[in-house]
């Protein structure tokens, strides 16, 4: 009997302590987040570490080997823990990392990491509460206590990695996180990466909480443009994303007025585009009706403008071409009848000279005979006038 109690015992402890185990590991991965109280998740490469308050850590896993162990204990892998991570890492007037190999970061104007890579992180209560997809719920005190979605596709959960206990926050005099919005004015320019730099060191040129306004620094420049193919990166578009809200009720509400405000305002808005479009394009077809009218009408003017002096042309050409047929018909009509007149005259002529050689032919001898010394008188009476005057002279 006392063999069969015991048994019975040891079965009912091997079951409790499976269930328990079965029970942790379901709520694994809801819990894995806990880890220094720390979001962490992997962008192009690089696994980066966020806090709730803005603060983050990271780890290159391709330059790297966890098992690098000193005599002391295990030796620091993380940037904040102490690893040098210089040659991969662009930093800016403030010391704050901006760049990692290609994977760029954004800061609000608190100082608060808004942006890793492609994965955008929201504040509110200056508490993170959504990375990525991935929605984060706080217990009263400030605790996590769990989540709702996930980060993006690359990341749908939490896999843990023995680098992941060596993440720790910023030491308190390398710390970004203000209560002024100190880099509202403050846009850094970012390099595209294609090898290691050298001699690149984390130095501060203006202090944190401080308004400051950047300025290109030569020797910075060409540390990071270490080669033909590096290219200014664009700047990215200023958001803030730590503005906080009262509670979540007023924020509910506010959400909810605003969206049904939005839709209003942009229903109104389509509205109003679409009537403007309507009026613009009534307006552009009818000035465009009104050009072509008149356009018409112009080329009508141009027309009878030039039709006009080729019928006047026409009509004096056919008035000069009849004239001048006029004059032909009358000159010709005038040859002729002078043509006819002097052919009558000679005709006339020639019969008067026929008669009178006839009548010569008829007449008598002694009267041609009387006729020679009258010639011979005249010529004689001539010469004695010649005479007459030649003497005289």
């Amino acid at each position: 009997m006392k063999k069969l109690v015991l048994l019975l015992a040891s079965l009912l402890v091997g079951t409790g302590s499976i269930l328990a185990e079965n029970g942790k590991a379901k709520h694994a991965p809801n819990n894995a987040f806990n880890y220094g109280n720390s979001f962490i998740f992997m962008e192009n490469g690089v696994t980066f570490s966020v806090y709730p308050d803005g603060e983050f850590d990271f780890y290159l896993d391709n330059q790297i080997s966890v098992n690098a162990h000193a005599g002391f204990g295990p030796v620091g892998v993380t940037f904040n823990s102490g690893f040098d991570y210089n040659p991969y890492v662009q930093y800016d007037d403030y010391g704050a990392v901006i760049q990692v190999e290609n994977v760029p970061i954004y800061y609000d104007y608190y100082g608060r990491v808004n942006r890793i890579g492609g994965i955008q992180v929201w504040y509110r209560h200056n508490m993170a509460y959504r990375i990525g997809g991935m929605h984060i719920y706080y217990t009263p005190r400030g605790l996590y206590n769990y989540h709702v979605g996930y980060i993006n596709a690359y990341n749908p959960y939490y896999v843990y990695r023995p680098y992941h206990r060596y993440f720790v926050r910023p030491a308190l005099g390398f710390c970004l996180v203000s209560y002024q919005p100190y880099r509202r004015y403050y846009t850094p320019v970012r390099y595209s990466y294609y090898q290691p730099y050298r001699y690149n060191t984390r130095r501060a040129y203006a202090t944190v909480g401080k308004t400051y306004r950047y300025a290109p620094r030569t020797d910075r420049d060409q540390i990071y443009r270490n080669d033909a193919r590096v290219s200014a990166r664009s700047p990215q578009t200023r958001v803030d994303y730590g503005k906080s809200y009262r509670s979540d009720a007023a924020r509910s509400a506010k959400s909810e007025v605003r969206s049904n405000r939005s839709q209003q305002s942009r229903s109104e808005m389509r509205r109003e585009v679409q009537a403007s479009q309507r009026r613009k394009a009534t307006a552009a077809s009818s000035e465009s009706y009104r050009n072509s009218s008149v356009e018409r009408q112009q080329q009508a003017r141009k027309e009878v403008n030039r039709k006009a002096p080729q019928r006047d042309q026409s009509q004096a050409i056919a008035s000069r071409s009849e004239s001048r047929g006029g004059l032909e018909k009358n000159s010709a009509k005038q040859v002729r009848t002078a043509k006819q007149v002097n052919s009558s005259a000679q005709r006339s002529r020639e019969q008067a000279t026929g008669r009178s050689d006839q009548a010569r032919k008829s007449a008598p001898s002694p009267q041609v005979r009387k006729a020679a010394p009258q010639s011979s008188r005249r010529s004689s009476g001539n010469e004695r006038n010649r005479s007459g005057r030649s003497g005289n002279e």
